[in-house]
């Protein structure tokens, strides 16, 4: 009985103590990009900082942590990792029209500001999706603390 009183005390005490800290906020974006230049968009590298993969970004942010209503982590059949999502319905709305016109393009997936992974969008996403990319450890954490925590600072994992 003390334990099930506890445990909720517990958990909201992390996260307050977390939020504290603004500067160390994870943020999850999702923009529009290409491998060509365009004008106004944002020259960045795709993955870690020996990549040399480079694109194009949209200077503005599509959709951002705090549009996902759910968020799950899976594996598909090779064992990569993929990313299972449920957005707001606003944040679909906007996805339907995002992916519609630009299936066979890329969709920058950025953390912080970093891109770590650019897929090709293979058809029109509503509401429900999956992300897949070159993802590590520290890269779902930061999802899971931009989407679910909506950017509770990364502490947490240390």
């Amino acid at each position: 009985m003390l334990q099930r009183i506890l445990a909720p005390l517990l958990l909201l005490s992390l996260l307050s103590a977390l939020s504290a800290d603004e500067s160390k906020k994870a943020t999850f974006e999702l923009r529009l990009a290409q491998d060509g230049e365009h004008e106004g968009w944002l020259e960045k590298k795709v993955g870690d900082s020996n990549a040399s993969d480079r694109i194009f970004v949209a200077p503005k942010a599509e959709l951002t942590g705090k549009d996902f209503h759910e968020i799950s982590f899976k594996t598909d059949v090779s064992g990569n990792p993929l990313i299972g999502f449920k957005l707001t319905e606003a944040a679909g709305k906007r996805m339907v029209k995002l992916t519609k016109g630009n299936v066979g393009k890329r969709l920058a997936i950025m953390l912080n500001g970093k891109v770590i992974s650019a897929p090709a969008i293979r058809a029109t996403i509503t509401t429900d999706g999956q992300i897949s990319g070159n993802f590590d450890k520290e890269n779902l954490l930061a999802i899971f603390q931009a989407t679910v925590l909506h950017g509770v600072s990364s502490d947490a994992a240390e």
